[in-house]
């Protein structure tokens, strides 16, 4: 906008808007309005004054507050009167999915176009239009409907009709590999393209694992746009970018949609999705998205006849794919198909070939996707520290002839962390360019998705290298406070003094600092360290009264964590909390320190010790873990990390154990019992029922 509307910065000008203003004339309004200046309903009876207007100059704009006001007023439709949508989409994100918004008209638009579809639009959403009003300039009339009675026929076809296949279905199919349908789009002139992945119906792209996840290469998602940019009528993916990765099941198939919009100015944009094609009401996954356009790129000018490429050294390619493989590629046979490579300067050549098995497949491919991703295999041979990339944004691919199984590649710099690529048959002949390929550094917890919508579960993993702290904090030990039979005991992180012993407590705390009875003895003694280890002692083995036990600790704890939080001294310091593995007495504290860690980001640390003997030299290491939460087991810092559940074998009956029957103790859980152990050996049951001992027999 020109001026900082609705701020501080109009304020020298309110006084003469006020004084322009107030020569006007105002009326009440006739029809109900909504403010935008109160984000409530206007008194009919009062008309707006000059000073409803100079408010409106200075205060903010409840737009959210306005359509939320008309929404609950039964409101469901929203038309932007203007020379273009500029609130059209905000509208949208402020109202429930159930309203309409659309605007009269659109900037660079046809006026009249616009208008009619916006009248069409409001008529079906249920808005009452004067259709009279609308069609007068026309001379349109109603037309009764004929006198006799419609004679009912059943037109519906038969199930079955069409066989399943795109025909049948209303979609034309497309004789591609990965793109099997492809369905036209009346209104906007686009096309929605169609297909099911699997590693069953495509058992090639198995081949392609990346840290043990397989997914679509990023190859594929280029084929897959370029059949969609020829379906529609364009030469060029202009740009092509990978949003998340299309990681293929290891049971049943996704379905995969390219949608592809109107043409603008030469121009299309394209959406590629995915979502689980055997769950109902799957997600989509948005998984790239670009632009298609009808401007092919220039064969390109380089010549790749000649044939290995002149003054070109060759490189060595042996070990390559192992070597692949120890960096997280784990490339099957069809994935494998680098034959040869050459260097000059900061150009690379390549060739690659697709093995027998997957030849014959090449001619329905525009460039087979392990084929080009094979050719590309040449950029990972000298990844920084060995870590995986992935193709991330592609730039200016265009195809020039398709079905080749043998591929020629010239790859040069083309700016930061850009290439260009030329691609050749094995004649030399144009193939395909690529004015700009980016990759990027993907990990395996990036992919730890299978696409499932997986089950996970916590899994204890040794903890990851850690460099030394440039500066150790002073640290301290201390106790829980004693309450009945909870006892003190423990440990607490002050000035460090090379070769002092702790001062008792538990084996598993036995740090060189200074040992205090609990907090209020640490706080009293001096300035509080940068780190204090609150050990809670083991539960004895013989307790009289254990809940009374672990309802003492618990309060006890919960009164040292709010102390903690509470003290400015301890505001920039750190609270360990050093708990014993199996403990029954220490099992809530777990909850309780991750909601104190929840609530208090970086203030607290949960550490889960086994008190073997070796844990003693380990908790050192486990204090300067960087970890919000860490585990000392037999001597080793592990560290929680989510992991994918595996899934479970199928249940196996045994007759030896105990089968529960709810509602046992009725008729027919009497008969369920007789027939569990006459026909299935069942020895043991547990027969529950709402009777309890009250019932018959």
């Amino acid at each position: 906008v020109s001026h900082a509307f609705h701020s501080p910065l109009m304020e020298p000008m309110l006084a003469d808007f006020a004084e322009a203003a107030a020569r006007c004339s105002f009326e009440a309004p006739r029809i109900p309005i909504v403010s935008t200046l109160t984000g409530a309903l206007v008194d009919t009876g009062r008309p707006a004054d000059a000073g409803h207007w100079v408010e409106h100059v200075r205060r903010p704009v409840r737009f959210a507050a306005a359509l939320t006001a008309l929404y609950g007023h039964g409101v469901r439709a929203f038309l932007e009167v203007g020379p273009d949508a500029a609130l059209t989409a905000l509208a949208a994100d402020c109202v429930p999915e159930d309203v309409v918004t659309l605007a009269a008209l659109r900037r660079d638009g046809d006026e009249e176009r616009d208008l009619v579809t916006a009248v069409a639009r409001l008529h079906a959403a249920g808005t009452a239009v004067d259709w009279s009003a609308f069609f007068a300039p026309h001379g349109a009339r109603r037309t009764g409907l004929p006198t006799y009675a419609f004679q009912h026929e059943r037109l519906w076809l038969e199930a079955g009709a069409g066989g399943g296949d795109a025909d049948g279905l209303g979609q034309r199919a497309t004789g591609h590999p990965l793109l099997t349908a492809t369905t036209e789009l009346p209104d906007s002139g686009g096309a929605v393209l169609t297909g099911r992945l699997s590693r069953a119906s495509h058992p090639w792209l198995a081949d392609h694992a990346v840290h043990g996840t397989v997914l679509l290469p990023g190859t594929a998602f280029v084929e897959m746009a370029l059949k969609a940019a020829e379906r529609t009528g364009c030469d060029t993916v202009e740009e092509l970018t990978l949003h998340a990765p299309l990681i293929l099941p290891e049971q049943g198939a996704l379905a995969v949609q390219v949608a592809v919009g109107g043409e603008r100015d030469g121009r299309r944009e394209l959406t590629v999705w995915s979502r689980r094609a055997d769950t109902a009401d799957a997600p989509w996954t948005r998984n790239a998205a670009g632009v298609v356009s009808g401007a092919p790129e220039a064969a390109p000018a380089l010549a790749l006849t000649d044939w290995p490429p002149r003054d070109a050294e060759p490189v060595d390619l042996d070990g390559l794919y192992p070597g692949l493989a120890r960096t997280g590629y784990g490339y099957g046979e069809v994935f494998q198909g680098l034959r040869a490579m050459w260097r000059r300067g900061e150009e690379l050549f390549a060739e690659a070939a697709l093995p027998e098995s997957a030849r014959a497949t090449a001619a329905a491919f525009g460039v087979h996707p392990a084929l080009l991703d094979a050719a590309l295999h040449v950029n990972l041979l000298d990844l920084p520290g060995g870590q995986a990339v992935l193709p991330f944004a592609w730039g200016g691919v265009t195809l020039h002839t398709g079905g080749t199984d043998t591929l020629r590649l010239h790859l040069s710099p083309s700016g930061p962390d850009a290439v260009t690529l030329t691609l050749a048959d094995a004649t030399g002949a144009p193939v395909a360019t690529v004015r700009s390929l980016v990759a990027r550094p993907v990990s395996a917890e990036q992919l730890a998705g299978d696409g499932d919508d997986p089950l996970y579960r916590v899994d204890l993993v040794p903890a990851p290298v850690r460099a030394p702290a440039t500066a150790t904090p002073t640290q301290a030990v201390c106790g829980l406070p004693v309450t009945g039979p909870l006892g003190a005991g423990a440990l607490a992180t002050g000035p460090t003094e090379p070769g002092r012993a702790a001062n008792g407590g538990p084996a598993d705390t036995a740090l060189d600092a200074p040992h205090h009875a609990d907090l209020a003895a640490l706080t009293a003694a001096g300035p509080v360290p940068g780190l204090v280890v609150l050990a809670v002692p083991p539960a004895p083995d013989d307790v009289p009264d254990l809940p009374g036990l672990v309802r003492g600790r618990v309060n006890a704890a919960l009164d040292t964590l709010r102390a903690w939080t509470a003290d400015e001294r301890c505001a920039d310091r750190r609270l360990a909390v050093l708990l014993r593995t199996g403990d029954l007495t220490h099992a809530p504290l777990h909850g309780l320190v991750r909601a104190a860690q929840a609530e208090n980001p970086g203030r607290f640390l949960l550490i889960d010790s086994d008190g073997s003997a070796a844990a003693g030299p380990a908790l050192a290491a486990a204090l300067d873990s960087g970890e919000p939460e860490v585990a000392v087991r037999d001597g080793e810092i592990r560290v929680p990390r989510l992991a994918r559940a595996k899934p479970g074998g199928p249940a196996v009956w045994d007759p030896d154990g105990t089968v529960l029957i709810t509602g046992g103790t009725g008729g027919l859980g009497a008969l369920m019992a007789r027939h569990l152990v006459t026909g299935h050996g069942v020895r043991r049951l547990l027969l529950a029922g709402r009777r309890g001992p009250d019932a018959p027999g």
